[in-house]
């Protein structure tokens, strides 16, 4: 019964560092949509936060690769 009790444990830590993952993921997405959405022609800054953020996007995923 133990056992059981420390997996399911597990698991629900898994499924909370998931959600809040996908949160932060969601945010970036929405930082970008903004950025993009302000001026059809980025500046350089912008260009630079939008690669910082697709950057961020990926180390996201490949943690939540991890999870599983």
């Amino acid at each position: 019964m133990k056992f059981k009790k420390k997996v399911m444990d597990i698991n629900q830590r898994k499924a909370e560092r998931y959600n809040w993952l996908l949160g932060q993921h969601d945010f970036l997405t929405e930082k970008i949509r903004q950025i993009k959405a302000n001026n059809l022609e980025q500046t350089p800054q912008e260009e630079q936060q939008i690669k910082f953020f697709t950057e961020q996007q990926k180390k996201i995923m490949m943690e939540v690769q991890k999870l599983f």
